[in-house]
């Protein structure tokens, strides 16, 4: 590390004397200055002190950034993996570790001036990087010599690997912690991923650490919803029933959201008469797609029940990865708002109960029985007079898709339920434009 403005070491050169300069550039004052044991080797190279760190923190000078691990984490500087020209702090949250695991940064050096935190301006920002969405990042600031003096806040990911940059406001303490003062002097940071929860191995990455960074309005489940393209269905259904502002309020909500392709599936005049029912059968649907409860996915385990807002339980499976609300799948979980979550999921749930008033079917007169019901491999549809009309019989899964139809003209009708898997089915049975429906539970 030659002098600056001098030459470098020639390895090629024979270097046999040496001379010692005392506060070199600086003409002499009259000091004296003492020195011994001059050799060759057997030193370490001591690191210049590293000085205070300036914000914005963005890990691109060669400087030591004051970087200190606890509870577990193992952070170092790195190239970011999605930008080669970039550098980045990885941290990961080792197997084991601690929930309160976390990184400091500044620690023993300190910011070269304290944030500047007065009544307005309490946000700062971070960019992080994370492979799972819907997790809680705190951020802590505290004063470099007196750990007391601290203030912590809150964020969430929304997008699961992608950088995002979220903004912490110290106005919004965490439960439990202290409130900002601003009489107080802050002077170094720290950040926790996935707060509150103990290590299981995943790494994460932040960078671009910054006072400063406006305070997004508050968005709702209702929010997210109708401002997808993917949900103009269920938007539309939502504000039939007079849903959308129940949306918006304190919650929280789980929203399972089928998408327009999902709607899709079910059929077109069963969809309609759902539809032309928006105070009745169709908020009895659409509420039996909400939980009255904020869960992410990590809250969600195989064979676990949860009662929806409608009253009756939806039922969660886990297989290989996937994750289903009934026989729906769950196709991107964890989209996370001020009330709640949504998740998107690929199916139209129905009640188990779920059954729509009848039209213009004769049911008092020539009612349609099911026996056995529940059954196994047979089911016998029964009408209490001979039928006059060609009746189409057609059985939907507890998803709204069609899995079963047939025409009947006879008194009794024995169908075939074999090919079922277990669970609640609706079966309609109509007459040109009547139509009723009945539940059907297949055992095994």
């Amino acid at each position: 590390n030659e002098a600056e403005g001098t030459a470098a070491i020639n390895f090629a050169s024979v270097y046999t004397k040496a001379s010692i300069f005392f506060d070199f550039g600086t003409s002499g004052s009259g000091l004296t200055y003492f020195w011994d044991d001059v050799t060759f080797g057997d030193g370490d190279v001591t690191e210049p002190p590293a000085g205070p760190l300036e914000l914005p923190i963005t890990f691109e000078e060669d400087i030591d950034y004051g970087l200190a691990d606890f509870g577990g984490n193992e952070s170092e500087i790195v190239t970011d993996p999605t930008d080669a020209s970039n550098n980045v702090v990885q941290s990961v949250k080792t197997e084991g570790s601690e929930p309160w695991a976390g990184t400091t940064v500044g620690e023993d050096i300190g910011f070269a001036e304290p944030l500047p935190f007065e009544p307005g301006a309490t946000t700062m920002t971070v960019r992080v990087w994370s492979p799972t969405a819907g997790i809680p990042v705190r951020l802590k600031v505290e004063n470099l010599t007196d750990p007391t003096v601290s203030v912590e806040t809150e964020a969430t990911v929304t997008t699961a690997e992608e950088w995002e940059t979220l903004t912490f406001d110290f106005a919004n303490e965490a439960e439990g912690t202290a409130a900002i003062n601003f009489a107080s002097v802050y002077t170094k940071a720290s950040i926790f991923f996935d707060f509150g929860t103990s290590g299981s191995g995943l790494t994460y990455f932040w960078d671009d650490v910054d006072f400063g960074g406006e305070i997004s309005e508050p968005t709702s489940v209702w929010d997210i919803i109708s401002g997808s393209p993917e949900h103009i269905t269920l938007t539309t259904a939502l504000t039939l029933a007079n849903l959308d502002e129940v949306l918006q309020g304190d919650g929280p909500f789980t929203v399972f959201a089928p998408t327009d392709e999902a709607f899709g599936a079910v059929d077109s005049q069963f969809l309609n008469d759902l539809l032309a029912d928006p105070q009745g059968d169709l908020t009895e649907v659409l509420l039996y797609h909400v939980l009255g409860a904020t869960v992410f996915s990590g809250d969600l385990s195989d064979g676990m029940t949860a009662e929806t807002v409608q009253g009756e339980s939806i039922e969660v499976s886990i297989d290989g990865g996937s994750v289903f609300i009934n026989a729906a799948e769950v196709t991107t979980p964890d989209f996370e708002a001020d009330n709640g979550v949504v998740h998107i999921i690929d199916a139209v749930l129905l009640p188990p109960s779920f059954t729509v008033s009848v039209t213009n079917l004769d049911r008092a007169t020539n009612p349609g029985v099911l026996a056995p019901n529940p059954a196994s491999d047979f089911v016998n549809l029964m009408f209490a007079a001979p039928l006059t009309d060609l009746l189409t019989v057609t059985v939907f899964d507890i998803n709204g898709r069609q899995v079963k139809s047939l025409q009947v003209n006879a008194q009794q009708t024995e169908i075939n339920t074999s090919d079922l898997n277990a669970g609640t089915y609706i079966m309609t049975i109509q007459n040109g434009e009547a139509r009723y429906f009945q539940k059907l539970v297949i055992t095994r």
